[in-house]
């Protein structure tokens, strides 16, 4: 019996995980990740079983682009409070394991596909790249979380082109998609604020 999306019966096989870093540029392992937020979704509810949200402090902050940091609100100023007082990338990690998966093992001990789920977001690629990249400057494996994904901007361009669901002008942005599903927005740029609303957009992709 093949289950649609819309199906309420629909099941993933493994938990769905959304995640979004705030960061200083667009090139993972030359630009930092300074924020990151994570969300754990119930593979058969979709309903939020754990989250975790950190400010990270940059090691490269002298790669910070104005831009970037504009992006979420940020100034240089901001940058360097972060260089001062935010937990290192090895301490955000261990914390975001424990918070998430409710275990942590040392990157010594190969835990290959130990915290197995499926990562998704609004344009994951991104984040997943700087995922990556904080995994293995810590000494972790990069397949550490698995390798399945889910884009909402993905699931947004076939919705448009399959089910008859319209964003203004096409657009496929998270403000976009949250308006035509008439999910309020807070704290724009804020990591925990868009994955919560990435995961609510995600439900109403897969349940309607």
């Amino acid at each position: 019996v093949h289950r649609h999306l819309h199906d309420s019966m629909f099941t993933f096989p493994k938990d769905i995980l959304i995640i979004d870093f705030e960061t200083t540029g667009i090139v993972p392992g030359y630009h930092d990740p300074i924020q990151i937020a994570a969300v754990r979704l119930n593979k058969r509810t979709l309903e939020e079983v754990a989250s975790f949200e950190s400010k990270i402090k940059p090691m490269r902050p002298q790669n910070a682009t104005l831009e970037a940091l504009k992006v979420s609100g940020r100034t240089m100023e901001d940058l360097e409070e972060l260089v001062r007082t935010a937990p290192t990338p090895a301490e955000v990690l261990k914390a975001f394991e424990m918070a998430i998966f409710g275990k942590y093992t040392p990157p010594d001990e190969k835990a290959f596909y130990s915290f197995d789920v499926v990562l998704a977001g609004q344009n994951v690629k991104f984040d997943i790249g700087f995922l990556n990249a904080l995994l293995e400057e810590n000494g972790y494996s990069r397949d550490r979380y698995g390798y399945h994904d889910i884009d909402t901007m993905t699931l947004c361009f076939v919705a448009q082109g399959t089910m008859g669901f319209k964003t203004e002008k096409g657009r496929l942005n998270l403000d976009a998609q949250a308006q035509a599903f008439g999910i309020p927005r807070g704290a724009e740029h804020d990591a925990l604020e868009d994955v919560r609303v990435t995961a609510e957009v995600f439900r109403r992709y897969v349940r309607g």
